[in-house]
């Protein structure tokens, strides 16, 4: 792996697209007809008229030619040498159709030359120097070729396999496999045409720059069926390409949604394109916990939360996708939501024999939450941490990702006096008043509920700490943990929240703690 290694890749050929199907005819085409006179054609001679119909159709493509940084539309007629579909067009002119824009310099030419993406003339070659990037790199190498082959099924076979064949390079010199908020996503590329071939070259730091390179190499091709061939910008110059942020991310709430693992895929193909790198998974909240755990006691809160015995996300499941989504430069960030916005997963604690391990459960939600179902941690039961302890261990081995989320919004405080309450409520919430009891704490004072939710916070930020250290040798450190902060609207009397305290950066230290939020709560940006 300290040397280049070519890989031609072997591909079977794009499927042929379907042939067309005879044309249908529609009703518009018999304005006069009645349903009787209709009735005596019979199907072979709609079919025969259809058809006849659809051969009669000779629609030709529009070409486009790039005047003053716009693809204008040419005449009809234009000499086949000088045709280019919109997208062939856009590719060069004006600012170009790169997405997103690169941030370091940048000059995409104007040449736009045929070229090859028959899979035996693709040739890739890279330099990397250690054996866990070079595997990362082989993944995300055949996701290139992957979208290499969607290109060349928008063209005729002889389109595609027109043209100069395609080489790339890849030097990476940084020997990380493992995406983390200090990776540096740098990428340098030029594309030049040889005597017998055109070349893209892609120096990058890291396999993750290296990717997002092969995703510009991509978005520099097109199908350009007005001139039967495929093009590719091959004067290219990017230099220094990085991204604006670390974390770019998309959050997905499988909590209140299932969604099926190929929807997530879908997801992170989206994101791949756009250059984005991080998935947040809310993964728990009210109404579901679909995640296969396999601790003794974690178990329980798969076989209580899962959406229903087909709509759980497996170990396999997670294992894969978060396979697939390092091939596409993504991390996925997982998010248990506590100790607000729990109910299925957590309500079999007494059956069990640990006591209850959530207050505020029961059917009358518009009393204690915002939404249904109702239900937050029972912080008075010790067997809360021992369930929690479990429940991270198995969630950070399956994900492997460098950050953690540990959810912290929306808690539910009020008072006997308020139209919602659940911690401060005499009856729902009882264990929680009398912890406080024994702890000294005054309910009537904000405070003790912030210092509660403090302590859990601490504790459950230890837990996850104690998971990355038993997690295996290859999986990437702890760099932060996410907490939500919640909104302008909050805190009040009823929902409580800690970015809103004074003592905000002593309870969720910032070398510690990521805060995300959804407005401009103390000055920050949504």
């Amino acid at each position: 792996f300290g040397t280049a290694r070519a890989r031609a890749r072997a591909r079977a050929p794009a499927r042929a697209r379907r042939a067309r199907r005879p044309g249908r005819l529609h009703p518009l085409y018999f304005p006069s007809f009645s349903c009787c006179t209709m009735g005596r054609f019979t199907s072979t001679a709609l079919l025969g008229l259809a058809s006849g119909l659809a051969l009669g159709v000779d629609i030709p493509h529009k070409t486009y030619e790039c005047v003053d940084d716009v693809c204008a539309q040419q005449p009809p007629g234009t000499p086949a040498s000088a045709s280019l579909s919109m997208e062939a067009c856009a590719i060069t002119c004006g600012a170009g159709s790169l997405w997103p824009l690169p941030s370091g310099s940048y000059n995409f030419g104007g040449t736009l030359t045929p070229v090859s993406l028959d899979p035996s003339t693709v040739l890739i070659t890279h330099t990397v120097p250690s054996a866990a990037a070079e595997a990362v790199l082989e993944t995300m190498e055949d996701v290139f070729l992957d979208e290499l082959a969607v290109i060349a099924s928008r063209s005729s076979t002889a389109s595609s396999a027109s043209g100069l064949p395609l080489r790339v390079n890849l030097d990476v010199a940084d020997p990380g496999a493992v995406l983390t908020l200090a990776s540096d996503e740098t990428y340098s590329l030029t594309t030049t045409v040889e005597a017998s071939y055109i070349m893209a070259s892609i120096v990058a730091p890291s396999v993750f720059g290296a990717r997002h390179g092969l995703t510009t190499v991509a978005q520099l091709i097109a199908a350009n069926p007005a001139g039967a061939n495929i093009v590719i910008a091959s004067d290219v110059t990017i230099t220094d390409d990085a991204p604006g942020f670390p974390y770019r991310g998309v959050l997905v709430d499988t909590g209140r949604h299932f969604m099926p693992i190929t929807q997530l895929r879908r997801t992170i193909d989206a994101m791949a394109l756009n250059k984005m790198n991080s998935l947040h998974l809310h993964l728990s909240d009210t109404s579901a916990f679909p995640v296969e755990l396999t601790s003794p006691l974690a178990q329980n809160v798969t076989n209580y939360g899962a959406n229903s015995p087909d709509q759980y996300y497996s170990t396999m499941d997670i294992v894969d996708l978060v396979l697939y989504a390092t091939a596409r430069g993504v991390r996925i960030v997982p998010e248990v939501d506590v100790p607000a916005h729990t109910n299925q997963g957590w309500q079999w604690g007494a059956a069990a024999g640990l006591g209850d391990l959530l207050v505020c459960n029961d059917d009358a939600w518009t009393v204690k939450a915002l939404e249904p179902p109702s239900g937050q941690l029972n912080l008075a039961n010790e067997n809360v941490y021992n369930v929690l302890e479990q429940v991270y261990a198995d969630v950070v081995a399956l994900f492997s990702s460098d950050l953690h989320h540990l959810g912290g919004d929306e808690v539910i405080v009020g008072s006997d006096d308020t139209w919602a309450a659940c911690w401060n409520s005499t009856t729902a919430g009882a264990p929680i008043i009398a912890h406080l009891d024994t702890l000294g704490l005054d309910r009537a004072e904000p405070a003790s509920f912030y210092e509660l939710w403090a302590n859990f916070t601490a504790r459950a930020a230890a837990a996850v700490g104690r998971a990355y250290d038993a997690a295996p040798s290859d999986a990437p450190p702890l760099t932060k943990l996410i907490q939500w902060g919640g909104s302008e609207t909050a805190p009040s009397a009823i929902t409580y929240n800690l970015l809103a305290q004074d003592n905000v950066e002593t309870v969720l230290p910032p070398d510690q703690f990521i805060i995300q939020v959804w407005d401009e709560l103390k000055d920050t940006i949504a």
